[in-house]
């Protein structure tokens, strides 16, 4: 078990069950989110200089970062403000890859063992209509991670990425104007996410699909041609949306 964990986007969902479990497994347990609200968290919003995450991190010294950190917009590419989809690059894609950066360096110039773990989602595993920007922004994610992993890991660092399906969250209410869309079927609870995270960080695998919703739908992806599994979501997602076929 890790002796000390730092959750970044901790204010709620996923953030929050994680923060939730390893309390209850008497680890220490460090947040950050940027709602100023939360007196226990750090507050720090993406859009800061990194500058200001990186000396907390500095002072409390994790072992093991989750990041959690990443916003979302679902519904018609078009439809969406341009302003969005670019602030959604730019949270999602620049704020990981300054905090892989910065992270990697610290611990290779403090020859510190620690696990940098990214949460990614199915939809940057394959074409992913109405979640363009969004799977994009996470397409990136894995495959930087990915990458990174075998690069670090013989200096005792991880980069580990954990690709999520549709999660018991707000996330859908918050993405996309369609307030009244519900969450996916068979969407998985945030607490037994947090717990197959956890075991994915114990065994040291670099890439992980986690609940059956998930991995049902990366191997529809792997086996079935594009236009297949496209309509099915382009099907799906424009009767959630209620709009006609």
């Amino acid at each position: 078990m890790s002796k000390r964990v730092l959750i970044i986007g901790a204010s709620g969902g996923l953030g929050s069950a994680l923060k939730t479990y390893y309390k209850n497994n008497g680890v220490t347990v460090y947040s950050v989110s940027r709602d100023p609200l939360l007196k226990d968290d750090l507050f720090f919003d993406v859009n800061q200089p990194i500058r200001h995450l990186m000396k907390f991190i500095h002072e409390k010294s994790p072992n093991v970062i989750i990041n959690c950190a990443g916003i979302g917009y679902v519904g018609p590419f078009d439809e969406v403000d341009l302003n969005d989809h670019l602030m959604l690059m730019d949270t999602n894609i620049r704020f990981t890859l300054e905090l892989s950066h910065q992270i990697i360096a610290e611990w290779k110039r403090l020859e510190n063992r620690g696990t940098l773990v990214n949460i990614t989602s199915i939809s940057g595993d394959a074409p992913y209509p109405y979640y363009a920007s969004y799977g994009a922004s996470k397409a990136f994610i894995s495959h930087l991670g990915k990458s990174l992993d075998p690069e670090t890991k013989p200096y005792g660092i991880r980069i580990l990425t954990t690709n999520c399906g549709p999660l018991k969250t707000n996330f859908i209410r918050k993405a996309t104007e369609y307030r009244y869309m519900k969450t996916a079927p068979l969407a998985l609870c945030p607490n037994k996410a947090a717990t197959l995270i956890a075991k994915q960080i114990r065994r040291g695998k670099r890439a992980t699909t986690i609940g059956w919703r998930a991995k049902l739908t990366s191997v529809a992806h792997r086996w079935l041609p594009d236009p297949i599994t496209n309509h099915f979501v382009v099907k799906t997602m424009r009767a959630r949306m209620g709009k006609k076929t």
